[in-house]
């Protein structure tokens, strides 16, 4: 949904740079959580990470 406007006006750097700025970190990170989930790099650092039981009995 978000990306349908995107496609109905030409790309400028002005147009790129206004809409980066009218838009909150705040409001930007839940909804990256919510669709697009962890990054490859939070994937691997969860899958090698050791547990809290692996810890105990090293």
């Amino acid at each position: 949904m978000l990306a349908i406007p995107a496609f109905l006006t030409e790309l400028t750097p002005s147009v790129i740079r206004e809409a980066m700025t009218s838009v909150r970190t705040l409001d930007v990170e839940p909804w990256v959580k919510t669709h697009l989930g962890d990054s490859m790099l939070a994937k691997r650092r969860q899958a090698f990470r050791p547990s809290a039981v692996d810890m105990k009995t090293a």
